[in-house]
C-alpha cells in the first residue's frame, strides 16, 4: 500500500513525520501523504491485526499508558501516530514514536485504546 509521492509533506517533526520517514528508510515504502493528524490515520488506511511493522493510531486525548508506569496523553484533537516494532504475549507491545520533543521507544499496555493500522508491512 505504497503512496507515489516520494516527498514528506507531514509537519517537520510530528509525529505523522516521524512514520512516514520510518516506512520509507526501514521498509522503503512511501505511505501516501495525505492521511491526515495521528487520529485520521485509523480511518485512512487499512485495519490489521498488531504486529511488528503496524502503524498504530491513537485518538486525541487519549491516555497511553506504559508498561511499569508512566505516560502521555495525546494531543487533541490531532492524535498521535506511531509503528509497533514488537509485540509482547501479554499483549503490551513497543513503538517507535517521534514527536517535536525527539524520537523514543516506548512499551504500551494493552489496555490503551489504539487502532492498528497496515503500511504495507
Amino acid at each position: 500500500m505504497g503512496g507515489t509521492a516520494s516527498s514528506n509533506n507531514y509537519a517537520y517533526q510530528n509525529c505523522t513525520w516521524y512514520v512516514w520517514n520510518y516506512f520509507r528508510d526501514v521498509y522503503k515504502t512511501y505511505l501516501p501523504s495525505s492521511l491526515g493528524n495521528g487520529a485520521d490515520w485509523a480511518y485512512s488506511l487499512p485495519g490489521t491485526s498488531k504486529h511488528a511493522g503496524a502503524i498504530v493510531s491513537f485518538p486525541g486525548g487519549t491516555y497511553i499508558q506504559f508498561v511499569g508506569g508512566g505516560g502521555f496523553t495525546t494531543a487533541s484533537p490531532y492524535g498521535h501516530v506511531a509503528v509497533v516494532t514488537a509485540v509482547y504475549s501479554d499483549g503490551s507491545y513497543q513503538i517507535y514514536s517521534g514527536s517535536t520533543a525527539g524520537v523514543d521507544s516506548y512499551h504500551v499496555s494493552a489496555s490503551t485504546p489504539a487502532t492498528f493500522v497496515s503500511g504495507g508491512k
